[in-house]
């Protein structure tokens, strides 16, 4: 089952370096493949390359849209790899499942990779093959229904999501008060109208609030 980490602590920030947020990754030759993806998808929006590979909105999982182009352009200049099939495998060898289904089909996902959270990715440990080393086949009755979870990193759009409802609640409760007060008056007109029906009664055609 999927597990969302999204609300995990944050690793401890350097006195010297209390400037710089947590999720930031220093990425080298040497760091790996989990930190390297995080850094390639990060990089891309920059290089303008979000055309080909980018996060999906929520921000669980990513989506190579060009493969074709993803080989020639991305594979050699992050991660010094000629084939998709050699990245694939790193994506199995790390844990990573793959979507088969719905509006994320084709996605990667982690449960501890997530956008703007790069701290998690180092809870990725590499899988130990076993056996034959080929993965089972993937359920697509057990895949997460990413879309319907919180939305993690830059771009969720929950909180204005919420606010506007939240706008139109209260003016809708405030229109509805208004028509209970101006109902409650008329009601109170037409009680003193028929206590008193020699007195002729002011009655306003509009009610300011």
């Amino acid at each position: 089952d999927y597990h969302d980490r999204s609300k995990e602590g944050t690793p401890a920030v350097d006195a010297n370096n209390a400037h710089q947020e947590p999720h930031n990754l220093k990425c080298t030759a040497t760091s790996s493949f989990p930190v390297k993806l995080f850094d390639m998808l990060q990089r891309v929006d920059q290089d303008g390359l979000s055309h080909i590979v980018s996060w999906q909105p929520h921000g669980r999982c990513f989506l190579i849209h060009r493969p074709q182009e993803f080989t020639a352009e991305i594979l050699l200049r992050y991660f010094r790899l000629t084939k998709i099939a050699s990245f694939q495998r790193q994506l199995n060898l790390y844990g990573f499942n793959r979507i088969t289904q719905g509006r994320d089909k084709g996605g990667y996902y982690h449960e501890y990779f997530l956008r703007s959270l790069g701290y998690l990715t180092h809870k990725i440990q590499r899988i130990k093959v076993k056996g034959t080393g080929v993965r089972a086949k993937s359920n697509p009755q057990q895949e997460p229904d990413l879309w319907s979870m919180p939305w993690v990193g830059t771009g969720a759009p929950e909180t204005n999501m919420l606010n506007e409802n939240d706008n139109n609640s209260t003016s809708d409760q405030n229109n509805q008060e208004k028509q209970n007060v101006q109902q409650d008056v008329c009601q109170n007109q037409d009680q003193q109208q028929d206590q008193f029906p020699n007195i002729p009664m002011m009655i306003p055609s509009t009610i300011h609030f």
